[in-house]
């Protein structure tokens, strides 16, 4: 039950749902666990004893109050359930947008860690868990032990007024008895439903993995290892379920086989000491109206264990600390529209105990075009990085005009600033929507627009749809080029004065290549721009080259001035020249 004390923060909205959910409970709990049995202790003998003790007028007022308490339990229980899973059903979508919202505040660097299919299935089984338990579980938690609570208060009036404690006190033994299945079946509930949790995110991320790698496993003929691995994770996960399964049932027959020791341990009693039927039978009526709830709260027990698995898996996410944090109010920087000012100073970074970057330092001037080079590993695309913030350096700054990135605020500095990646991401939507992204507010005019720059337009307006055409998820129907220049495309609608490439012209074929090209030399005019380079023929813009090797910034100048200079370099540039037509024109160009 602890585990589930973060979330009642999320109540505090439903409160009054809450409150009057409890309310309903109380009349639920009165009209079963003492209504109930005072009518089999009050009335039904005074109905079916000599006959005579009841007029036909007082017959009728209890044939119609007989229905009304019958009624009033019906309707609180309803109102009961009905309230309790508003705010379960509420309380859940504040989970959800809680996890939802810590996955887009953590830092890309987490997902480096975590597997796609797991989150998936952490946002989808674990919540959908947690829905039963604070649904079908919190409907028992209320109405269960009020109800247990009201036949036991019967109990003791009536051992009270028949002076019978010693049997009251034997029959409620029951009680604390029950307590030793469910804590000794519920710790192990609990350690099974967990690794259930964990071996149903395996399935999923096994199936995310078959999916997004779809061609790579036919072109190896992967799909009988792939099926042999699907078909053993999914045996551990039906074998954990099953011993879920187990558990979770073998607490209710616990409790019955207790309860019903209790029964006949009342039988026992009630004959030694001589009780009347009369007097025995109430008695009977309200210790099964206490031993119900109690088989129930059992379960309820089971439940809030195999919730409690989920929610932990949970908490994980929405209890990652977050190392990426906004500046406070008293030291953040405004920055409005940036001039474009990037310096290094002395940064290094680490993404274990391997160093990354180290010491790097340098200056790149508002409206400056620099290129950054270097062999496989060398930092290059962990160095852009730390420009909008995606990580924060192990030591030294990064900052844009004079500021230090980590006194703006995210909107601040991520406004200032455009990126195009090397893999970009297509969402589910209208090609019109993913340019969008770029700039929100974008008239159907400005999307265009930024389309022709891209050089995409020609190809959107070709489909049936136009702009309105779904792109598809990822955009996989699409090519690795019409990808790249939708990206392009943000950009260029984004119109931020600091502009990020990692190789955004890698995908393009030649003809493609050259018109962003011209495009880009157009747009380079107005803004800083910094490219990740890998092809020499995509970096002919440039004012300046930086050359990293081994997470070190070793060179920086011209193509021309390198070339003398820098044996790296010139050994990277022949190295492409002589494998790549567009070497020649990089030589020529840059």
């Amino acid at each position: 039950m602890n585990a589930f004390l973060p979330y009642l923060k999320y109540l505090r909205p439903y409160r009054f749902h809450f409150w009057m959910a409890m309310l309903a409970g109380v009349v639920f709990a009165v009209s079963s666990g003492f209504s109930l049995p005072m009518m089999a202790d009050k009335v039904f003998p005074r109905l079916f004893g000599d006959g005579q003790q009841m007029d036909g007028l007082t017959v009728a007022v209890v044939a119609m109050g007989i229905p009304l308490v019958f009624a009033i339990r019906a309707i609180s229980g309803f109102f009961n359930v009905y309230l309790i899973n508003y705010c379960g059903v509420r309380i859940l979508e504040s989970i959800r947008a809680s996890f939802f919202s810590k996955i887009l505040e953590v830092e890309p660097g987490y997902f480096t860690k975590s597997r796609t299919g797991d989150l998936v299935s952490r946002m989808s089984a674990d919540t959908a868990l947690v829905q039963l338990t604070l649904t079908e579980a919190a409907n028992d938690l209320i109405r269960q032990p009020l109800t247990l609570l009201a036949a036991v208060s019967f109990l003791i009036y009536k051992s009270a007024s028949d002076q019978q404690f010693a049997f009251i006190f034997l029959c409620l033994l029951v009680v604390p008895a029950s307590v030793f299945p469910v804590r000794a079946l519920g710790k192990r509930l609990f350690r099974k439903a967990k690794q259930q949790q964990v071996e149903q995110g395996d399935v999923s991320n096994l199936m995310t993995e078959a999916v997004s790698g779809a061609r790579e496993i036919r072109i190896f003929r992967a799909e009988a290892s792939f099926l042999e691995r699907f078909q053993r994770k999914v045996a551990d996960l039906l074998h954990s379920q099953m011993r879920v399964i187990k558990y979770f049932h073998m607490l209710s027959p616990s409790i019955e086989v207790i309860s019903s020791a209790g029964v006949s341990l009342a039988f026992v009693v009630a004959y030694i000491q001589g009780i009347t039927l009369e007097t025995f039978m109430p008695l009977l009526f309200a210790l099964y109206m206490s031993y119900e709830p109690i088989k129930k709260i059992g379960v309820l027990s089971s439940r809030f264990h195999r919730g409690k698995a989920a929610l932990e898996r949970l908490e994980e996410i929405t209890g990652y600390p977050i190392s990426i944090l906004e500046p406070g109010a008293d030291r953040a920087i405004s920055l409005d529209r940036a001039r474009g000012e990037i310096e290094f100073t002395d940064v290094s970074f680490a993404y274990g105990e391997e160093p990354t970057l180290e010491g790097v330092s340098f200056r790149i001037q508002p409206g400056e075009k620099v290129a950054v080079v270097g062999p496989s590993g060398a930092g290059k695309s962990t160095l852009i990085q730390l420009i909008p913030r995606f990580y924060d350096p192990a030591s030294g700054s990064v900052r844009i005009d004079g500021n230090d990135v980590r006194d703006l605020s995210f909107e601040d500095l991520r406004r200032n600033i455009a990126i195009v990646l090397q893999e970009p991401v297509l969402f589910a939507g209208t090609f019109e929507d993913n340019i969008r992204l770029g700039k929100p507010e974008a008239t159907a005019e400005q999307v265009e627009e930024a389309a022709r720059k891209a050089h995409i337009h020609d190809f959107i307006v070709s489909l049936p749809m136009g702009y309105k055409t779904e792109a598809g998820e990822r955009g996989t129907q699409l090519s690795g080029g019409q990808r790249q220049r939708i990206a392009l495309a943000r950009a260029f609608l984004k119109e931020a004065p600091i502009l990020i490439m990692d190789e955004a012209t890698s995908a393009l074929d030649s003809e493609s290549e050259e018109k962003i090209q011209l495009a880009l030399s157009s747009l380079f005019e107005h803004v800083t721009g910094i490219m990740i380079a890998h092809r020499f023929s995509s970096i002919r813009f440039v004012d300046r080259i930086l050359v990293l090797d081994k997470g070190r910034l070793v060179a920086s100048g011209t193509h021309a001035e390198l070339m003398e200079s820098c044996s790296l370099y010139r050994k990277l540039y022949l190295n492409q020249a002589g494998t790549d037509d567009a070497g020649y024109e990089a030589r020529s160009a840059v």
